[in-house]
């Protein structure tokens, strides 16, 4: 599985490696969503620092982004931790933050190049 799932007391860590597809995407915000934990989660962290490649379709981005706007009115102070070192999955980040903003998402969303830089801003 190119991803894996580890919820922590305060949020969810995903951390992905190898392809990663579309599917595994929206399948990886389908479980923080389908959890009853999501209810009371303060921080998501998406690390893409071991992903060699990302085969995913043009309306991925903006899936997750709607799916998040839609959340961000019932989960309202969550922190998004994205890590990434590639210039390929930076470009992917900074898609999604462009459309959070344009949908006015109000999470705090950040990129970071190491899960420890990420986890520092969290608990901050």
């Amino acid at each position: 599985m190119p991803y894996s799932t580890q919820w922590e007391e305060k949020g969810i860590y995903w951390k992905y490696s190898g392809t990663v597809t579309h599917a595994d995407i929206l399948n990886s915000n389908d479980e923080f969503y389908r959890d009853e934990r999501s209810d009371n989660a303060s921080y998501q962290l998406v690390d893409c620092s071991k992903v060699d490649c990302f085969e995913v379709l043009s309306n991925t981005i903006a899936t997750v982004a709607a799916l998040d706007y839609a959340s961000s009115h019932y989960l309202k102070d969550l922190k998004i931790a994205l890590v990434a070192k590639d210039a390929e999955t930076r470009d992917i980040y900074q898609q999604y933050l462009d459309l959070s903003q344009k949908l006015h998402i109000k999470w705090n969303i950040e990129l970071f190049e190491d899960v420890e830089s990420a986890r520092n801003w969290i608990n901050a």
